[in-house]
């Protein structure tokens, strides 16, 4: 295989493949097998005719060579481990060997990789989710890397759909975007180490992912910027089309830079607007959205409108938080229930429903229900209670915090039962106020009025819908 050969700043060798059947196209640049110091890596190129289209190549290389010195914000960001030396006007840099993401020469293992899909391809119906957990599972993924991210305070200066990896089944993310992820934001300018004025810098194409402000160049990026780009995502991840795009996009014949302004920038509007109905979604074109926004859940449907209203889209109201974003998610997730004659999932709204499949005519009749806090679950045998609705506000931004079990339910000797499947124990409180401890692995027969004390929060079992 005909390689070429790169010194790194960090003085060590980069090879990569001149084959240009690369393995993925992100939104610049393009990601393709290498070696790093001897061994197999994945390097994201970028082309001397790409750095000069972009506009930025002197400060992106900059801002990789700064991302050395710090840790990766969490296990979904594919984070710089080296970046090389300027060759020819082309730059490329190492990715961290993510153990969700490696390169070995192994077809098994080549699978694993192409598991890995862009939020692309969903959007245009390549591949789609396993199921409806596995996509609710990747909205609280991205929500997380996205906590996580804030934490370290940094900000994208750029985002597309194919800089966002998914791996249908699990819902598990990647995000091969850090060369755009900058530290700090928020203002005109920023400081260096040294206290010196840093200047703005950007790629010279629009972001439809980043607010009006932003693609208008009236503001640079910075928490609440991070906050309208995730619910794009989030909205994406769930209907498969970009909020602003309805009748005013269809309408250009040309989606241009000029019309990019315009849609995502100038003349914005959500497709679902509550006071505005001239950017609707067109039948024949728009179907994902026009079907799944009448599928969903009302809160769902209205968390977006809100999330896109012209306050926000003008810039007078903050974008919703990622906390909020994050609550409706688990709560989503714990609604979503199987037909037990079909297998068609459902999403539980209140009370007994008939299953959505056509030509199924069974009832979901939860046997019982469970309350935590003000939120009422349907109680299904094999269903679980996560962690994240225990104790949402502590572990956000940890990894996999949103997928850790807290307890199932399940039949003991043919009776409704919840099982401890937590490391720590819970008390039970009998209806008669007796208490009792449960350990890890036990259960505990459910009876109406019920409580379980677990993890600072009381789950109360009911026998009626309230």
């Amino acid at each position: 295989m005909d390689m070429i050969e790169i010194d790194s700043v960090n003085g060590k060798k980069i090879r990569i493949s001149k084959d240009v059947n690369y393995i993925a196209q992100p939104g610049f640049g393009t990601v393709r097998a290498g070696e790093y110091d001897g061994n197999p890596c994945l390097v994201k190129w970028f082309s001397r005719e790409e750095l000069e289209r972009m506009g930025c190549g002197r400060q992106l290389r900059e801002n990789l060579t700064a991302h050395l010195k710090q840790d990766p914000p969490g296990r979904s960001f594919l984070w710089p481990v080296d970046v090389s030396k300027m060759e020819g006007g082309s730059l490329c840099y190492v990715m961290n060997n993510s153990d969700l993401l490696t390169y070995r020469a192994s077809e098994k293992e080549k699978e694993t990789l192409l598991a890995y899909r862009s939020l692309a391809d969903f959007m245009e119906q390549r591949c789609r989710f396993g199921n409806w957990i596995s996509m609710v599972n990747t909205a609280l993924c991205l929500i997380t890397a996205f906590s996580q991210l804030r934490k370290k305070r940094y900000n994208f200066l750029h985002m597309t759909e194919d800089d966002i990896y998914i791996q249908a089944k699990t819902g598990r993310i990647l995000i091969a975007n850090m060369e755009f992820a900058r530290k700090g934001g928020g203002r005109k300018a920023d400081s260096d180490s040294n206290g010196q004025k840093t200047a703005e810098w950007r790629p010279t194409a629009t972001s439809r992912m980043l607010p009006p402000s932003y693609v208008m160049n009236t503001k640079a990026p910075d928490r609440q910027a991070a906050d309208y780009m995730l619910a794009t995502l989030l909205f994406e991840i769930l209907y498969l089309n970009h909020p602003l795009e309805g009748y005013g996009a269809a309408s250009r014949p040309v989606m241009d830079e000029r019309a990019m302004r315009e849609i995502y920038g100038s003349q914005p509007c959500f497709s679902y607007d509550n006071d505005n109905q001239s950017n609707r979604p067109v039948p024949g074109l728009h179907n994902n959205l026009i079907n799944f926004w009448k599928l969903y859940p009302d809160y769902v449907g209205n968390s977006f409108s809100d999330a896109f209203c012209q306050q926000v889209l003008s810039g007078k109201r903050a974008p919703i938080p990622l906390e909020r974003w994050y609550h409706i998610f688990a709560r989503m997730r714990s609604l979503i229930v199987s037909c037990p004659s079909c297998g068609t999932e459902n999403i539980w709204q209140s009370g007994d429903q008939q299953c959505r499949k056509k030509g199924c005519d069974t009832v979901l009749k939860p046997p019982m229900y469970y309350d935590i806090d003000e939120e009422c679950y349907p109680l299904f045998m094999g269903s679980t209670i996560y962690r994240c609705q225990l104790d949402p506000s502590s572990g956000l931004g940890r990894e996999d915090f949103y997928s850790e079990e807290a307890g199932r339910f399940v039949r003991t000797r043919n009776k409704p039962s919840l099982q401890n499947t937590s490391d720590q124990e819970w008390t039970v409180v009998d209806p008669d106020g007796t208490e009792r401890p449960l350990g890890f692995q036990e259960t505990v027969n459910l009876t109406d009025g019920l409580r379980v004390v677990a993890e600072g929060k009381t789950i109360t079992i009911r026998s009626k819908y309230i």
